[in-house]
């Protein structure tokens, strides 16, 4: 056996095994995904504990795995928005009072008289909100407790974006939808579902 052959020889050994090991991969990524399409198929045609054949056909099925890192980082973006949200809503609040209480020390006359009981309630309300506010501003953010001992790859939940068709029981013409799902990490139940609505077509 010449060296050119053995080598040729290694050579398509390395091929065929790259390959069965692609078409292995390939084969278990269909396989995930066929159990991840059932189980939104699942929960798309069960209604109050009954099942119906609602002939769902997928158009587009996109998964992702969401790990400790992804929630602890949407955790992080909740309190931002959450504090930022806050301190918004009591800098208007101490504003407006602040206004009223310009209000009531432009007033002259009698109505000086029921200015100042104004002037003393808005006062009051006015340091609630500012306590409050600085409240809010000596927030810190800290890592929810049972991520701390986590590994941040380690993934919780499944990801689905999604498009497709249905034909709903009295409809005569399939309609499309889309709507986004969360798997648990086994894809095997439906933890919850979000912004599942009819998509209009237009040509």
């Amino acid at each position: 056996m010449s060296y050119t052959f053995i080598n040729y020889y290694k050579n398509n050994m390395k091929t065929f095994i790259l390959l069965i090991v692609t078409i292995m991969l390939l084969n278990n990524d269909l396989i995930a995904q066929s159990k991840e399409k059932e189980t939104v198929k699942k929960q798309l045609e069960t209604i109050d504990g009954v099942r119906y054949d609602f002939k769902i056909k997928f158009t587009l099925f996109e998964v992702e795995d969401i790990t400790v890192g992804d929630s602890l980082k949407i955790l992080k973006e909740n309190f931002k928005k959450n504090k930022t949200s806050k301190i918004e809503a009591f800098n208007k609040s101490i504003a407006s009072y602040n206004k009223k209480i310009l209000e009531q020390d432009q007033k002259t006359g009698i109505r000086a008289i029921s200015a100042k009981a104004l002037k003393e309630l808005f006062t009051k309300e006015k340091t609630k909100y500012e306590t409050k506010l600085q409240e809010v501003e000596s927030w810190q953010y800290q890592v929810y407790k049972p991520y701390t001992v986590k590994d941040t790859t380690e993934i919780l939940n499944k990801y689905v974006k999604t498009h497709f068709t249905a034909l709903k029981p009295g409809e005569k013409t399939e309609s499309l939808y889309k709507g986004e799902f969360i798997l648990d990490k086994l894809s095997e139940k439906c933890l919850k579902s979000r912004n599942l609505k009819k998509v209009k077509v237009s040509f």
